[in-house]
């Protein structure tokens, strides 16, 4: 099989989002010649572990390259195949486009650091969105399957952040264009917008019902969030 984009649908709140950023994310597939799976199992260890079942799944449905995308990604701009630009890439989270770290950079590397590797430095990926080839996924998706999963303040994020470390995965450093959080758009009480973004991530707990913010933004860029054209 060839390419795959996966997302995870679980609960009330993402499914109001859902309906804003899914057929966006369908066209995109459409467009790079990709499925979309909407993964929509709950795990026993909360919904973010979610994310790892959806790429144990897509490795032993033998998709060659997945990418996967936080549901919370709008895609804003479709007129660049990531698959073609990289074959296996993550955006470094330790280093961002407006000169300032991660506000949540201290948090991770302190959960890491405490259950991990006490020496743990970057690069810290943000798993919102990740491209995987399949070198990358089977000893990834194989990981997932045996590792005990731990309940940290940051969930999947920091565990994956090791586990890549521990397999070595060989990834290209993603763009910010293809990450790009909504906290960085934000500056000096106005909404800044970079040419070449293409996903804009609305990560981050404290926003609450992402819904009204999602639509703000899509009325902002000129786009609809249900435009398949």
């Amino acid at each position: 099989m060839g390419r795959v984009i996966y997302t995870v649908v679980i609960g009330q709140a993402i499914e109001r989002l859902a309906r804003l950023t899914l057929p966006r994310m369908q066209r995109y597939a459409d467009r790079c010649g990709a499925d979309l799976v909407i993964y929509q199992k709950n795990t026993t260890d909360g919904p973010h572990f979610s994310k790892f079942d959806a790429i144990i799944q897509g490795y032993e449905r033998g998709y060659e390259q997945l990418l996967f995308l936080d549901a919370d990604i709008l895609v804003a701009n479709d007129d660049e195949d990531i698959f073609n630009e990289y074959t296996c890439a993550l955006h470094d989270e330790s280093v961002t486009p407006v000169g300032e770290p991660s506000r949540i950079l201290a948090c991770a590397f302190a959960e890491i650091r405490r259950n991990f590797d006490p020496d743990f430095t970057p690069p810290y990926y943000n798993s919102g969105v990740m491209l995987f080839d399949r070198q990358t996924m089977e000893p990834l998706a194989k990981r997932l399957q045996e590792i005990e999963r731990i309940r940290l303040v940051l969930w999947d994020q920091c565990q994956l952040n090791w586990h890549l470390r521990v397999i070595g995965a060989p990834a290209q450093n993603m763009a910010a264009k293809w990450n790009y959080q909504y906290s960085w758009t934000q500056r000096d009480g106005r909404t800044v917008f970079p040419d070449d973004l293409r996903f804009l991530h609305f990560c981050g707990t404290e926003y609450g019902d992402k819904t009204p913010m999602v639509q703000q933004v899509c009325s902002e860029l000129g786009i609809r969030s249900s435009d398949k054209s």
